[in-house]
């Protein structure tokens, strides 16, 4: 599981097998405290842990500063994950669809309130079991290219230990939505 919190606001994210047809329908059926806000992602939009992370502070941050472009915290998320301005693009690039059997969840809660417990409900609600090893799944060198961004210039950033370079590249260009 890929937990953060930054400022007031808390993540939680994992993947997840789920065992309903439409898992979008059944999660808008689920009744959430305020504050509390859900997000289901596809896992082959996510390339690590650090990702899913960086588009969490990333959204907080633009709310907070009253930069973002989504109304809603889960969609500006959404549209870091995506590396994209635009939330249309967004949910194409990064949305789950409907017949999906693996998705990505991500509970993203404000102060007082424990992620946790929600994200039981969500997996029960969607008939599911977490399964954290497929809460990324996509390779950076592909992402990097479905987003029509050229892997070379990976080549031309510095060795990490930590990273692979396509994932720096990755991380740099949801930075760069900041900016």
């Amino acid at each position: 599981m890929i937990y953060e919190e930054y400022v007031g606001y808390m993540m939680l994210a994992c993947g997840m097998r789920v065992g309903v047809a439409d898992p979008i329908g059944a999660l808008s059926e689920l009744e959430l405290p305020e504050g509390v806000r859900v997000q289901l992602y596809d896992p082959r939009a996510a390339a690590s842990e650090r990702q899913i992370a960086l588009a969490f502070l990333c959204a907080v941050d633009s709310f907070l500063t009253g930069t973002n472009r989504a109304r809603r915290i889960e969609v500006e998320v959404l549209r870091y994950l995506a590396c994209s301005t635009q939330i249309e693009q967004a949910i194409a690039r990064a949305g789950v669809r409907e017949g999906a059997k693996e998705v990505g969840v991500m509970v993203i809660a404000e102060k007082g309130h424990d992620p946790k417990p929600i994200l039981e409900e969500v997996v029960r609600a969607l008939r599911g079991e977490l399964a954290p090893e497929i809460a990324f799944r996509a390779e950076p060198r592909e992402l990097l290219e479905r987003r029509g961004l050229d892997p070379r210039r990976a080549d031309r950033l510095p060795w990490s230990e930590g990273a692979r370079r396509e994932e720096l590249l990755l991380l740099e260009e949801m930075v760069a939505l900041r900016l």
